[in-house]
């Protein structure tokens, strides 16, 4: 991490990461928690798949290994967002969370937000069970889900959770130009990926990154 931050020229003490715990809590950060978590898990900030922030020079940081990465952008507030969305996190909607929060707390403007989705497990390797698939109806709230799931002949079903989330921040408000999705699996993809799931738990994180620059 170290070389990293020397690579991107951004100081790792300020940086920030969370202890992710596959939920939808989103806080926002400021300059005053610079270096949480950025070297040791004690001191990341505690319960929290989401962070924000407005303030310049502060990177924050999100760990991956099959799940979604969601990255925000609002220009004109000058906020940026990470969320961490793997199927729990993305039936609890975090990233329409991210975007309502943005507009109601930060008054931003959701046809200006930009999303990006991170390469993740694609629906070419990620098998579910009904269980699933009912709290992802649910979410959709009645909303088409034909392009996010398909089901096998032995009645579990292959789930896309990067078109998942791209619908959901759709139904959220964000016009579909701002939004960027990968169409990388990190399972197919080993040999570029930490896949949770190819590798059966034993294997490393991806991190993914965001922050601005003050001039």
């Amino acid at each position: 991490r170290i070389e990293f931050a020397e690579t991107i020229h951004f100081p790792i003490q300020n940086w920030v990461g969370s202890k992710q715990v596959h939920g939808a809590n989103i806080v926002k950060v400021t300059k005053n928690v610079s270096g949480a978590g950025s070297l040791d898990f004690e001191s990341a900030i505690p319960d929290t798949d989401g962070l924000y922030t407005a303030d310049e020079d502060l990177l924050l940081t999100s760990l991956y290994a099959d799940c979604v990465p969601l990255y925000f952008y609002a220009p004109n507030e000058k906020l940026v967002g990470l969320a961490h969305a793997g199927w729990k996190g993305t039936v609890a909607k975090i990233g329409p969370k991210m975007v309502e929060t943005w507009c109601e707390k930060e008054n931003a403007d959701v046809q200006t937000i930009k999303a990006a989705i991170g390469p993740s497990i694609g629906d070419c390797c990620y098998e579910v069970d009904d269980r699933v698939i009912s709290e992802v109806k649910a979410a959709l709230a009645g909303a088409d889900d034909v392009s996010v799931y398909k089901e096998n002949e032995d009645g579990k079903y292959q789930l896309n959770l990067q078109k998942l989330n791209e619908k959901l921040l759709l139904l959220a408000g964000l016009l579909p130009e701002n939004i960027t999705v990968s169409d990388q699996c990190t399972s197919c993809e080993n040999d570029l990926f930490f896949s949770h799931r190819k590798d059966r738990g034993k294997t490393g994180r991806m991190m993914s990154f965001i922050g601005t620059k003050g001039v």
